[in-house]
């Protein structure tokens, strides 16, 4: 078991201990649903904000540019991307291409409400989540 499923085992195991004992039975169900929205929202973004991923495929010489804080982008291409994140109403990235992290962000809270809407039990999903988030 490496590092990350051990720490995921002993997140859940917390979790169980915090819950309403009444909201047990739904844990499984909402990290389910957390699960599920995590991964739409990770498909849905490289789908719509692919200049996001552009870094992992500098070479030597883009990454060193990168680094320095320039762009190694084509400026078309940089204003392509400035224009289309303006009509979107997100965050530009910054001076070397990179982004904040805030279109992911926004994606997953608004797929996760959404899920949440439709699950089983919202409120319960909700609380069992909103206590993942806090541990």
């Amino acid at each position: 078991m490496n590092r990350y499923k051990r720490e995921e085992v002993s997140k859940i195991s917390s979790l169980i201990n915090i819950v309403e004992p009444s909201d047990a039975p739904y844990i499984d169900g909402a990290l389910a649903v957390l699960q599920a929205v995590k991964a739409e929202a990770l498909s849905l973004h490289a789908q719509e904000f692919p200049e996001e991923y552009d870094y992992t495929l500098d070479d030597h010489v883009d990454a060193k540019r990168r680094s320095n804080g320039e762009n190694p982008m084509s400026q078309e291409y940089q204003e392509r991307v400035a224009d289309k994140r303006d009509s979107l109403g997100v965050s530009q990235l910054s001076a070397s291409g990179i982004s904040d992290g805030s279109t992911y962000l926004k994606i997953y809270e608004d797929l996760l409400v959404k899920a949440l809407r439709s699950s089983e039990s919202p409120e319960v999903f909700t609380r069992i989540i909103n206590k993942w988030r806090e541990l």
